[in-house]
């Protein structure tokens, strides 16, 4: 285009009607003041063309806005990461303001056209009306005396009155928001949780041997039959690690237990109930399973390692999988006094209506009791009395008189005990649920969102029965929970109660049993499966033969980088594996950004539905789109009655709804605003298209 200008100015000719139209439309009229362009007087103009060709290069304002919107909307929409240390982040600041003001003049474009169209009807325009298209970035005059004048006025019919009222706050209201949309849609924000990989993952071996539904003795390991002193070494056994347990087995702070890679998280939640007169202290527990927590940080590990080879750094990376993991409830209650022949009651979960009435103190559970056909409280309290020890008794409860109940356990204290504490019988409610596992590059601890899910399992109408897949446990594979220790004459058991203390308050040593046989159950449960690996050989070292599939997947491009084949995979148990990422990216996260998209959204539709208009009708007009223009129209048109009073200032809304109208002068080729119905307007004539004025 500028070699044209030269090319012309060169020769000294008039400019092409295209390219002056094109400067036009994009507001560099200066370059027609060059050279020969500087003439004395002004030639003849045409006010309104009906030539397509010329239509459509004045569209050329909308090109490079509409194009921007739409790259906006496009990569926000993908999700494109950018990284940690952009240093050519500020820049983006002024290419905003640059995208925003070109996009503000394409809507006034269209608003200018719409006054344009409405003032050179037969019914004209408010007077009011005919600078909203100046107004554009001025949203003031929405409740300005003009707007309100022009919206109330009587020349205008209902139809036009409707989409007046909705076609200018529009254009003005999109005029403002352009603005703080393309900033937000332009300039990357920090998303701490980025998708940037999802990986299929199995593990070689079937869902029931990582989650069985009965454990048995065929589930305990061989030489687990007895436990070591200071045990925190990792191991395949139920009692594995027990010794980690005692530091924090009295209250509900989380313990770390080691993995060979990183540390797990037991955590706990403690509660009781008050019902009909009998207390009952619960403890909730769960972990993330042993071998899945391997599986995901070996996954882990090989993303990093891939991961770093690539440009764009990240401050920090979350691998998360939603697998099951072991989930219990032990509820206790006090065993009669030692004269009692009664049977042994052990605590059972009722429907919560039924206890709608009940007296309660804090805990989220609501129970009842059912008697052992075999135990009595004599029994019991005979068995305590000749211990010097802790003792613990696993009991198969039946599921017909114990829904929901696993395992039913006593715990007799020490008989020195009993004056202070009675025994307990508790029952433990044990299953598989669903909750994410997360490992960060920063600490590569496991966590898990614990208290919400049990919280929410127990609080469900359907009371003491969890929505879980319900583990049955026998009393066998539970001994081995509380094995005898080597070298000591004593159980596993009775070392971390008495770890605890020997004289607690009753209340307080209730709740040490029922949270101990909580942390032990699904400490042992997590342990199920404990030798599964995932296929596949994930070894650093071995990536180099395929290094594009492994970027890829980093990429987040490929599920199953290792290709693991249908044959392989079957049999074998699935999860998926989802790697986020923190820093810097275009993605749709968050209401700003998707009310930006929205407005950016807006702003294309619109545009594009007066493109088409243009297209099809082929009408177009480059008149009167500035002050210069409209006031050195004014100062041509003739004085009206109607504005008398008015050369100082306009201080009521009348003259705002007296109707306007750009007519042409009678026997001259000369154009005016007329006041319609005013004398001038009589010998006044409609304008004529494709004439020059």
């Amino acid at each position: 285009m500028l070699s044209t200008v030269l090319r012309v100015v060169a020769s000294r000719k008039p400019l092409p009607p295209p390219l002056a139209i094109v400067l036009r439309a994009f507001q560099l009229t200066v370059l027609q003041a060059i050279g020969p362009w500087l003439e004395t007087q002004e030639r003849p103009k045409v006010a309104i063309s009906t030539d397509r060709t010329h239509a459509l290069l004045r569209m050329g304002i909308h090109f490079l806005p509409l194009c921007a919107s739409t790259v906006l909307i496009g990569v926000n929409s993908a999700e494109y990461y950018i990284g940690t240390d952009v240093k050519w982040l500020p820049l983006l600041q002024f290419l905003a303001k640059a995208i925003e003001i070109w996009t503000q003049a394409s809507i006034a474009t269209v608003l200018v056209a719409y006054v344009r169209h409405e003032v050179l009807s037969e019914e004209g325009l408010p007077f009011g009306a005919i600078f909203s298209g100046l107004q554009t970035i001025n949203l003031s005059y929405l409740w300005s005396l003009e707007f309100w004048g022009s919206a109330t006025s009587k020349c205008l019919s209902s139809r036009r009155r409707a989409v007046f009222l909705l076609f200018v706050p529009l254009n003005l209201v999109l005029a403002a928001s352009v603005g703080p949309s393309i900033a937000i849609a332009l300039i990357p924000r920090r998303h701490p949780t980025f998708p940037a990989s999802v990986t299929s993952m199995w593990l070689n071996g079937s869902e029931d041997v990582l989650y069985p539904k009965h454990l048995k003795a065929a589930h305990i390991p061989p030489n687990c039959s007895t436990a070591t002193i200071a045990d925190t070494t990792i191991g395949n056994c139920p009692s594995s690690q027990w010794e980690t347990l005692i530091p924090e087995l009295g209250d509900e702070e989380p313990i770390q237990m080691r993995t060979w890679r990183s540390n797990r998280l037991l955590m706990r939640d403690l509660g009781t109930s008050y019902v009909r007169g009998v207390y009952r202290p619960e403890s909730k527990a769960t972990i993330p399973q042993f071998a899945v927590t391997e599986a995901v940080l070996t996954v882990g590990n090989a993303w990093l390692f891939t991961r770093h080879r690539m440009p764009r750094e990240f401050s920090s990376a979350t691998i998360t999988a939603h697998v099951k993991q072991p989930l219990a409830l032990a509820v206790c209650e006090a065993v009669p006094d030692e004269g009692n022949a009664q049977p042994v009651t052990f605590p059972v979960g009722y429907n919560i209506s039924s206890f709608l009435g009940s007296r309660r103190y804090s805990g989220s559970g609501v129970y009842g009791s059912a008697n052992h056909s075999t135990l009595t409280a004599a029994d019991i309290w005979g068995l305590a009395r000749n211990n010097t020890l802790h003792y613990t008794k696993w009991v198969d409860l039946p599921a017909s008189n114990f829904p929901g109940v696993s395992i039913g356990a006593v715990i007799t204290p020490p008989g020195s005990m009993l004056r202070d504490v009675p025994p307990v019988a508790c029952s433990i409610f044990a299953g598989w649920a669903t909750s994410p596992i997360n490992v960060t590059t920063s600490t590569w601890e496991t966590s898990q969102g614990v208290t919400p899910p049990i919280i929410g399992l127990w609080a469900t109408p359907a009371g003491g029965i969890p929505p879980w897949d319900q583990v049955h446990i026998s009393a066998k594979w539970a001994d081995s929970l509380t094995p005898p220790i080597v070298g000591q004459d004593r159980s596993l058991i009775d070392f971390l109660l008495m770890t605890e203390g020997t004289h607690p308050s009753r209340g307080t040593r209730t709740m040490l049993y029922s949270n101990t046989l909580a942390a032990l159950v699904v400490n042992g449960m997590a342990r199920t499966g404990f030798n599964l690996v995932p296929l596949g050989n994930w070894d650093d070292s071995r990536f180099t033969p395929s290094p594009r599939r492994m970027v890829a997947w980093a990429k987040g491009e490929n599920r199953n980088p290792l290709a693991i084949t249908p044959a392989q995979a079957t049999g074998n148990y699935q999860f998926t594996i989802t790697i986020t990422i923190d820093g810097l990216s275009y993605s749709t996260t968050g209401a700003p950004i998707k009310i930006a998209l929205a407005v950016l959204g807006l702003y294309v539709s619109y545009i594009l539905a007066f493109f088409i208009y243009t297209a099809l009708s082929g009408i177009s007009s480059s008149s009167w789109d500035s002050i210069s223009e409209l006031f050195t129209l004014a100062i041509l048109s003739p004085q009206s009655r109607k504005a008398r009073n008015t050369s100082a200032g306009i201080e009521t809304v009348r003259l705002f709804r007296e109707p306007v109208a750009i007519r042409s002068r009678s026997g001259e080729d000369g154009l005016e605003i007329v006041f319609l119905g005013d004398q001038n307007s009589v010998a006044s004539k409609t304008i004529q298209k494709d004439h020059a004025y």
